[in-house]
């Protein structure tokens, strides 16, 4: 495969930037004699030729043109006038001048037809980028991402390669090839924040004089109040107040090769989405790629029923004419290729990801203390259910390194609590984005969650196929016409804690998701729930055994959340420890906490009805605190290393 030499390829997008701006540009060109890196041809019959030289240098090497270069140059465009083959001359380069050839044609007549400029400078002749690549830059460093952030590994859906995502996203900037990336990832993987990163490495290399693509960023939960991709484009020439450029500009740099589009949210674009209208307005998007343009679009998978549907609107992308505007803007050539995009998948964070996070994290001074401080939380996170899991996503290992770096890795809540604050953040954060996601409130997205939980559990299933979800969604909301069913599936599909496989499946994000549901289900107060509850399971509901034994990660959940555990083998261990030592029952609470664990023993049997439970919960919580208490006082003050202080162990984990 042929590579293109630097300063060749830097002739060729300067020849690029001529030709934007009307010129037919044509490269190594003999003119009396000698051969120049490219003139300048006009139309009009009155303009005449224009020399322009290009000085490439390696960005790492700080050279800069000199002052004898520019009088070299002067000289040539001098001669090449005298003999009427050029009217003027520009010289550029990618890296910068030097102060004094910065002046060697000041005050001289010859500033009339020479130009000095730089690419950036000939770049901002069309639109001038510079104040929106500084505030990206400047968003970036004041929310502390260039000192947070983790760099993520990405999957290439073709080839199964897992590079870095920085660098999967920069080749795919710089590769001739696809025109399209598609960046797919559930809730708080971290696609955004990778396309941020990728948004401030490209500034940072545009601000320092280099040639290269000029990010922009625009969020997809605008598209709900535009009138399509070209209104898109206006309301981002307008947010980031670059009133002075206007979209046939953009998209003459877009087809020419000079920007780099990020539509992020692909699921936060629309106010009813059915699968006719998904399609539509993706097919709207990408309609604007032509051969030399590229465009990175993100989102949930989840938001497409299947991978098929995810692929539909894609076919055919780069093959510029769907849009008769970016023809004519373009002038590029049909291309005839079916898979000019590709799709990349965030991949979930390693351990040694993890830890280099909440190193960088912990609030504590020294480098030292840090890694100790994460370490801890590391072995915290691999103690308590699943937390090492669901640390894999970015956004929940964020919150997860928030709850327990700040105030001590002992003071960590119970998992449920956790989990319910996860809950609260993801819904909360949903509910700030696209415009259809108003269709359904939190509360009752909670609440189609809680009882989809309860139905895998009572099927005993962990998934659930596209076309049963929407069934279910139709029955839930009473809905009839099937463009509401495919509206509201999609709000549900995208935004209720589900993930989708290619196949069209539907499950939780984490089986521990639906378990804290389910316990949810099981203890919830709310009235139209208990309705549903009672609906669905028998006059008394499930036993405490019989939940124990198929979902113990339920139970304890339930005992999460009601306040006192409730699992049979846990209490099978407490009344062993206590019939082995009966002369010292007498340390137990009074009466009223002594027959309160009388029946929490029983629960050892489990016979006991869990709906039942959650009415006692309040004073079977005040007895077990108390009794608890009584031992952690009996152990501390007889400094008994024996079976009071395994007791009190037990007691205190909340699980066996």
């Amino acid at each position: 495969m042929h590579i293109e030499k630097p300063w060749k390829a830097f002739e060729r997008q300067v020849a690029d930037l001529f030709r934007l701006r009307g010129f037919e540009a044509r490269g190594d060109e003999n003119n009396a004699g000698r051969q120049h890196d490219v003139i300048l041809y006009s139309t009009d019959e009155s303009i005449q030729p224009i020399l322009v030289e290009c000085k490439y240098h390696e960005p790492s090497s700080m050279k800069r043109v000199s002052a004898k270069d520019v009088s070299d140059f002067v000289s040539t465009v001098n001669r090449l006038r005298i003999s009427g083959d050029v009217s003027s001359g520009y010289l550029v380069t990618n890296t910068g001048f030097t102060a004094t050839a910065r002046g060697a044609c000041k005050d001289r007549s010859e500033a009339k037809y020479v130009m000095l400029r730089t690419f950036a400078e000939l770049r901002r002749g069309l639109v001038n980028f510079e104040p929106y690549l500084l505030r990206l830059r400047d968003m970036y460093v004041e929310n502390g991402l260039d000192r947070s952030y983790e760099p993520l590994f990405v999957r290439n859906r073709r080839s199964g390669a897992s590079p870095a995502a920085i660098e999967a996203l920069l080749e795919f900037a710089s590769s001739p090839s696809e025109s399209l990336l598609v960046l797919t990832g559930d809730y708080g993987t971290g696609k955004t924040t990778a396309c941020r990163q990728l948004q401030y490495v490209l500034a940072e290399s545009a601000l320092s004089g280099k040639e290269t693509r000029i990010p922009l960023f625009i969020p997809l939960k605008w598209y709900g109040h535009s009138t399509g991709a070209i209104a898109l484009l206006q309301r981002f020439l307008q947010e980031e107040g670059l009133r002075h450029a206007n979209v046939d500009s953009l998209l003459t740099l877009h087809t020419a090769g000079q920007l780099l589009i990020i539509f992020d949210g692909f699921d936060e674009m629309l106010r009813r989405s059915t699968s006719d209208s998904r399609r539509e307005s993706i097919q709207d998007l990408v309609e604007i790629c032509s051969k030399s343009s590229k465009i990175i679009l993100t989102g949930r998978p989840g938001y497409f029923r299947d991978g098929a549907e995810l692929g539909s609107p894609l076919r055919g992308v780069g093959i510029t004419g769907a849009r008769d505007r970016i023809r004519r803007l373009g002038a590029t050539a049909k291309s005839h290729e079916d898979m000019n995009w590709v799709q990349f998948s965030v991949e979930p964070l390693k351990p040694h990801q993890i830890l280099s996070f909440l190193t960088r994290k912990s609030p504590k001074e020294t480098l030292a203390l840090r890694e100790q401080h994460a370490t801890e939380i590391m072995t915290l996170l691999k103690g308590t259910y699943n937390l090492a899991d669901l640390a894999q996503r970015p956004i929940l290992l964020d919150m997860i390194a928030e709850t327990l770096a700040h105030g001590g890795t002992a003071s960590a809540a119970t998992p449920a609590a956790l989990y319910g604050a996860y809950v609260e953040t993801w819904l909360r954060i949903d509910a700030d984005k696209g415009t259809f996601r108003s269709l359904v409130s939190p509360e009752v997205r909670l609440a189609f969650s809680v009882a989809l939980a309860w139905i895998f559990q009572d099927r005993n299933i962990q998934s659930i196929h596209w076309r049963d979800l929407q069934s279910l969604v139709g029955d839930y909301f009473d809905l009839d016409e099937a463009d509401d069913v495919d509206h509201f599936g999609a709000d549900v599909q995208t935004c209720t804690f589900l993930v989708r496989d290619d196949e069209g499946s539907f499950a939780f994000a984490h089986l521990s998701f639906q378990e804290y549901f389910c316990a949810r289900f099981l203890v919830n107060k709310d009235e139209d729930l208990k309705g549903l509850i009672h609906s669905v399971l028998d006059e008394s509901g499930p036993t405490l055994r019989e939940i124990s034994d198929t979902s113990p990660a339920v139970v304890d959940f339930v005992g999460d959340l009601i306040g006192f555990p409730i699992s049979p083998p846990f209490w099978e261990s407490v009344a062993e420890i206590l019939s082995q030592n009966p002369s010292d029952l007498m340390f137990r609470a009074p009466n009223v906490v002594d027959s309160s664990l009388t029946n929490m023993l029983a629960l050892a049997e489990g016979d006991a009805m869990l709906l039942e439970l959650a009415d006692v919960g309040e004073a079977f919580s005040a007895a077990y605190e108390a009794f608890h208490s009584r031992v952690r006082q009996r152990a501390n003050g007889q400094g008994d290393t024996g079976w009071l202080h395994r007791l009190a162990g037990i007691l205190e984990r909340r699980r066996v």
